[in-house]
Order: C-alpha cells, then structure tokens, then sequence
C-alpha cells in the first residue's frame, strides 16, 4: 500500500537525452536525494526486518531505468562493501566487493564507502561496463546513505 518514486522534469530535452555532464551530475544527485530519503521514510515507518527491506528495495529499484538510452539505475551497496542491490550485474548482488578493481587500478566500492563514512554523500569516478553497450566507459557515481541503515544509494553518468 507504498508508493514511492522521483522524477525530474525534462520537457525541453525530448527524450532523456541530456548532453550537459553538469546537468547529468545534478539529475542523478537529486534522483539519488530523493531515493534515499523515500526509502529511509519506508523503513522507518513501514519495513524494518533486514530481509523485507532488501526484498522491497530489489522489488523497487530493479525495474528502475532512465536516460534515453536507459543507462541510468540505482544500486544499493552497503558499509561493509556488499553489493545489495545490482540491477545489471545480478551475478554481484550478495557479493563482497572490497577487493573489486577496475581496469584502471580504481578501487570504487572503497572509494564510495569511504565518501559515505566521511560526509555521508558524494561523486566517485571509476570504469565500469555500460550496460546498454557492453563497453567499459568512464563512469561518475553520485552516492547517499539512506539514514540510520548502513546501506547507500548510488547511480551514474557514463562518459
């Protein structure tokens, strides 16, 4: 009986199809903003056993796609460097990912949670697989702590 989303109004840039890296950044901070308050406000009011509340985010946020080539998606990690929630690497979901690297040398899921422990919210950037090309690309992520859990959201910007 929940119902929780986020949007931003776009009307000038038909189809999703934002250029500006600027505007980008600012879209997916504002979309994670709003994520994480409306699930902290479920959990905090209506979810509160550990397992009803992965179940409601995977159920939530694994449909979730924007952009007009629908690149963007939230996923949710949390303080001890699991992975979550993975929407287009489901193979990831439940793993420890401490010791991942991309190919650059990057170490992002330590990076977001030392951002996360730190100011509670911030950009990481590292190379990832664009889901909607199989192309490893530069990617920014924008991510948030949803309050009083050790889980955060994040989502991103390929270059």
């Amino acid at each position: 009986d929940v119902f929780l989303g986020t949007g931003v109004s776009v009307d000038y840039q038909k189809g999703w199809m934002v250029d500006s890296i600027g505007l980008k950044k600012e879209i997916i901070r504002n979309m994670v903003h709003a994520m994480t308050k409306g699930i902290s406000g479920v959990f905090k009011n209506l979810v509160t056993d550990s397992l009803q509340r992965v179940n409601f985010m995977r159920d939530f946020l694994d449909q979730i796609r924007f952009f007009g080539d629908k690149s963007g998606y939230f996923f949710v990690d949390d303080l001890n460097y699991f992975s979550v929630i993975f929407p287009t690497q489901k193979s990831m979901e439940g793993q420890s990912l401490y010791d991942y690297v991309d190919p650059k040398g990057n170490y992002p899921v330590r990076s977001m949670v030392d951002i996360i422990r730190k100011d509670g919210r911030g950009f990481v950037e590292y190379y990832f697989t664009n889901p909607t090309n199989n192309q490893t690309e530069k990617k920014m992520v924008y991510v948030e702590r949803i309050e009083n859990t050790d889980y955060f959201i994040g989502s991103g910007i390929y270059f």
